[in-house]
C-alpha cells in the first residue's frame, strides 16, 4: 500500500520520495530520500559515487543482500544520511570523504570492511569526532576487521560479534551513554580492557566463546548491568567486586569448563535466572540461599554429589534443572517449581518427597500442579535415575496425589521411569 502511495507521486522514479527496485538507482535526484533495496535476482547491479551525488537529501539506505559491483574509489555518500544499513557491503572501508555528522544508526554486518575509514590517522580520528549523533553500530560478521574503531562517546549500541579484533580501543571507556556490547564470537579478543568498569549505563554484555580467563578487576563497577553472557568462555575466576553487581539478573557461565568453583554471589540480590550447565562444578555452597530473587537455576551436567539444604530459602525459584549430574546422591527438601529436572542423574537415591507435597495455601498447591484453568504446572522428571528405590519413587507419588486429595487440580506431568 505504501509503495503504490508513493509510486504515484510521480510516474518517473527520479520523482519520488523512496526508491525500492534496485534497477532506479541510476534514476537519483534530489527528490530521494529513502532507499530500501533487497535481494535481486536479476544479477549483479552497477553503482557509483555520481549515483550517490545526484542523491543529496538521502537520510535513509537499506541494502539487503543485494549483489552489487562497486568501484574500489567509491568516495560519497550523502552527507545527510540518518540511517546505513548495507548488509554484506563490499569494500574494504568506507569512503574518506563520507562526512557523517547526522549519521544515526551505520549497520554493515557480514561486509568486507577490513577497517571503517582508510587513510591517514588525522584524517580517520576527523571522521570519528564527526559521529556525534551515531547510536549503533553493528559490524557483527565483519571476519576480516581486525582493528576496532575508535568509539563516538555518544554511542549506545556496540555490536561486534564475530569479528577478528584483537583488542577494544580505550575510547570505549567514554562511551557512558553505552547500553549493549556485544561480542559473541570474538575469538581473538585477548581481554575485555580495565576501562570497561567506567560504563555506567550499561545493561548488557556478551563475551560468549570469548578465551581470556578472567574480567577486569573493576568490572562490579557497572552498576547497571543486568545480563551477562560468558557461555563457553574461558573464564576460570571472577574479581573480588563481581558481588556488587546488584542490578545483575542474568548470569550464564555455561560450559565455563575453568569455572569448577562455585563462584561467589552474594550480593547479588537481583539475580533471577543463574545458567552454570557444564562447568564441572563439584560443590555448592550454602550461599545458595542468599540468592533471594533466583527464579530459574540451571546446573545440569556438573560434578557435585548434594545440593544444601539453603536451597528451601529459595522461595521464588520456579525452574531448577539438574540433568545428567552424574554423581548427585541426595535432594534435600526444595522450594515449591513449577518445572523440575534430574534425569540421567544415574546415582541419585534420595529424594525428600515432602518437596513435592508441602502446600501451605490454594495456590501454592496451583503452582505445583496443574488445574482445570490451564494454569501452568510442574513437569516432575526423574528419568534414567537408576538407582532410585521403588520405594522413593512410591512415596513422591503418593505425596502428590495426598496433597491434591479433595481439589479439583491433576498433575501435567511426572516422569519417574
Amino acid at each position: 500500500m505504501g509503495k503504490e502511495i508513493v509510486n504515484e507521486e510521480c510516474k518517473q522514479p527520479g520523482g519520488r520520495s523512496r526508491l525500492w527496485n534496485p534497477e532506479d538507482i541510476s534514476h537519483g535526484t534530489d527528490k530521494i530520500e529513502c532507499i530500501s533495496f533487497r535481494m535481486s535476482s536479476d544479477g549483479a547491479i552497477e553503482i557509483n559515487s555520481k549515483n550517490f551525488m545526484k542523491m543529496p537529501n538521502l537520510r535513509f539506505l537499506r541494502i539487503t543482500r543485494s549483489k552489487w559491483i562497486l568501484p574500489d574509489d567509491l568516495d560519497f555518500f550523502p552527507e545527510e544520511l540518518r540511517y546505513l544499513c548495507w548488509y554484506g557491503y563490499p569494500l574494504k572501508s568506507l569512503p574518506l570523504k563520507f562526512c557523517p555528522n547526522n549519521l544515526v544508526q551505520l549497520l554493515l554486518p557480514e561486509s568486507q570492511l577490513k577497517q571503517l575509514w582508510d587513510g591517514d590517522n588525522k584524517k580517520i580520528k576527523s571522521n570519528i569526532l564527526r559521529l556525534e549523533n551515531l547510536k549503533t553500530l553493528d559490524l557483527q560478521g565483519c571476519s576480516k576487521l581486525e582493528e576496532c574503531p575508535e568509539i563516538p562517546c555518544n554511542l549506545r549500541y556496540l555490536y561486534l560479534s564475530e569479528t577478528a579484533i584483537k583488542q577494544l580501543p580505550s575510547s570505549i571507556g567514554h562511551c557512558s551513554q553505552l547500553v549493549v556490547l556485544w561480542l559473541h564470537g570474538c575469538t581473538k579478543l585477548e581481554n575485555l580492557p580495565d576501562c570497561i568498569g567506567q560504563l555506567q549505563s550499561l545493561e548488557l554484555i556478551d563475551v560468549t566463546d570469548l578465551k581470556f580467563s578472567t574480567l577486569p578487576n573493576n568490572f562490579g563497577y557497572l552498576k547497571s548491568l543486568k545480563k551477562l553472557d560468558a557461555t563457553g568462555s574461558g573464564i576460570k575466576t571472577l574479581p573480588s567486586s563481581f558481588n556488587q553487581l546488584s542490578r545483575l539478573e542474568r548470569l550464564k557461565f555455561m560450559g565455563c569448563n575453568g569455572l569448577t568453583v562455585w563462584p561467589s554471589l552474594s550480593g547479588l540480590n537481583s539475580l533471577q535466572r543463574l545458567f552454570l550447565g557444564n562447568c564441572g562444578i563439584s560443590e555448592i555452597p550454602e550461599s545458595i540461599g542468599s540468592l533471594v530473587s533466583l527464579k530459574g537455576l540451571y546446573l545440569d551436567r556438573n560434578d557435585f554429589k548434594s545440593i544444601p539444604a539453603s536451597i528451601k530459602q529459595l522461595s521464588n525459584l520456579d525452574t531448577l534443572m539438574l540433568n545428567d549430574c552424574k554423581r548427585l546422591r541426595y535432594l534435600p527438601e526444595l522450594p515449591g517449581t513449577r518445572s523440575f529436572s534430574a534425569s540421567n542423574c544415574t546415582s541419585l537415591e534420595f529424594v525428600s518427597f515432602s518437596s513435592f507435597s508441602k502446600a501451605e495455601t490454594e495456590d501454592d498447591l496451583l503452582w505445583t500442579l496443574f488445574s482445570e484453568d490451564d494454569l501452568p504446572g510442574t513437569r516432575l522428571n526423574f528419568s534414567n535415575c537408576i538407582k532410585l528405590g521403588d520405594n522413593i519413587r512410591l512415596q513422591i507419588t503418593e505425596a502428590l496425589f495426598s496433597a491434591q486429595q479433595g481439589r479439583d487440580v491433576r498433575f501435567r506431568s511426572l516422569i519417574l521411569n
